[in-house]
């Protein structure tokens, strides 16, 4: 699965699941070079809510899956507010409420930390994991950087940023629950939900090339994607 700008929404490459504006719309547009969405801390989408079976990977029994994408943040820290009164809200990059999370928080310091997690959310079937304290996958704000990944649920995870892995743990053992309930979203730049229903901790940046792929991607694969891509 792959997502390309259409207005203000995002259509999905396979499988039929599209996106529309989520906070007011998206901006597609040229951004230092590279053609993406923007954000901008107000904007984002919900890809799907519901039977959305493409996206809802990392399941116990789904086999290995990758992610890639650019992104590109403006800010240390993201907008919108947060769920749980933080000062300073993440920038949600990829979600999906039963299953795996892409964000990035302020660092200490400067810059933006790379975090991958896996939600057990809603009292779900799902095992939660969540990077070892201490990792630190921090990229400077103000460029674009490639984010990728391959998981094999309960079993293993690798990240790479622009090419190179920067983090991996063979003892992972987090998968997502295949919950197509129709509360559970897969959002696009901000994270979405709660009662009353509420978008936060929204992207304050851009992102390109968002690509969900149902299949474990090597080291040198993900490299090639970065130096095609780039």
């Amino acid at each position: 699965w792959g997502a390309r700008t259409v207005g203000a929404g995002v259509e999905g490459g396979c499988g039929g699941q599209h996106g529309g504006g989520g906070t007011g719309g998206v901006r597609g547009g040229t951004f230092d070079g590279r053609q993406g969405v923007a954000c901008e801390g107000s904007d984002a989408v919900r890809i799907s809510r519901g039977g959305h079976g493409e996206l809802s990977r990392l399941c116990a029994d789904c086999g290995p899956s990758s992610f890639s994408m650019w992104v590109h943040f403006d800010a240390q820290a993201g907008d919108g507010g947060t769920w749980d009164g933080r000062d300073r809200p993440t920038h949600t990059l990829l979600k999906n409420d039963t299953g795996y999370r892409f964000i990035g928080r302020p660092a200490d310091g400067s810059g933006v930390e790379l975090r991958f997690s896996i939600s057990d959310f809603g009292g779900s079937a799902a095992s939660g994991y969540g990077l070892p304290d201490g990792t630190s996958i921090t990229v400077p704000t103000g460029e674009w950087h490639h984010f990728g990944a391959t998981v094999e649920p309960g079993s293993s995870v690798t990240l790479y940023v622009d090419g190179e892995e920067r983090f991996s743990d063979g003892s992972m053992d987090g998968y997502s629950d295949p919950n197509r309930d129709f509360w559970s979203d897969v959002t696009v730049g901000s994270a979405y939900g709660s009662n009353p229903e509420r978008w936060v901790n929204t992207l304050n940046g851009k992102l390109s090339d968002v690509r969900i792929y149902a299949t474990g991607l090597s080291g040198d694969e993900m490299g090639r994607i970065y130096a095609n891509t780039r």
